[in-house]
């Protein structure tokens, strides 16, 4: 009985603890929203801490039980840690293409770098490239170019959809929005910019230039001020963010 209880224990705990860490990874993969992604550790927890409760109940015994628990929860942490960590970097990974699509890659982006915009669309087409992620931004960029830039945003949201890590994608994305006047929907994009990566000073700064548009200048000020923490001091990207926050200072003083 108490090698059924033993048993029991650990295939409740560590079946509390999978199912917790599948609904980490939908919050987190899934949903680009901070509210969303918030909620995240709390259910984990509240999960892992009802295959407790479960453990402690079926042990009869609190020492036990607790012991038990401790035991599967150092093992749970170790495996959690590596699948997570393993499943977040593989649903960011870009896909790589093989020889003969790195080749006809090349080629595209060749075409958009000269700006023979409408051979480049005409290539990616014929490749059977034009839906690969490795391509969608030069294919977006191209139909920006064109005058086409609701074909782009399209373009731009499906490389998202493909690879939801792909930073360059979804900074493009946030500067098209600008250009339609979708101010909303592009400080969306920074927010989710920087719920992948707060470290990238360029982000901070567009996203603070847009606040500033929107009239949200304290929020602006923050991304201003985070973006010259991060830039190397005297840098041009330093020097820019310093003249903007001291245009803010003298527009206070007025």
């Amino acid at each position: 009985m108490k090698v059924w209880r033993a048993a029991t224990c650990g295939v409740v705990f560590l079946a509390g603890t999978v199912l917790s860490i599948a609904v980490y990874l939908i919050l987190v993969l899934k949903f680009n929203s901070r509210a969303l992604q918030a909620l995240a550790l709390p259910i984990l927890g509240l999960l892992t801490i009802a295959s407790m409760r479960i453990c402690i109940v079926l042990t009869k015994r609190i020492v036990l039980g607790w012991t038990c628990i401790g035991l599967l929860l150092a093992l749970a942490i170790v495996v959690s840690w590596f699948l997570v960590d393993s499943l977040v970097a593989s649903a960011r990974k870009i896909p790589s293409l093989d020889a003969n699509g790195e080749a006809a890659a090349c080629e595209i982006r060749d075409l958009v770098a000269r700006g023979d915009y409408e051979q480049a669309l005409k290539a990616a087409g014929e490749k059977a490239l034009i839906d690969h992620p490795a391509l969608l931004r030069d294919v977006a960029f191209a139909q920006n170019k064109l005058g086409r830039p609701e074909k782009a945003r399209a373009t731009y949201e499906r490389a998202i959809q493909l690879t939801p890590g792909d930073l360059s994608a979804r900074y493009e994305l946030a500067r098209l929005l600008e250009t339609l006047d979708e101010r909303a929907a592009a400080a969306t994009e920074y927010e989710r910019l920087l719920n992948i990566n707060q470290d990238i000073p360029e982000i901070r700064l567009a996203y603070g230039v847009l606040l500033l548009r929107m009239e949200r200048t304290d929020a602006a000020v923050e991304q201003l001020n985070a973006a010259r923490a991060l830039y190397p001091h005297a840098s041009r990207g330093w020097i820019q963010v310093n003249e903007l926050l001291g245009r803010i200072e003298e527009g206070r003083k007025e």
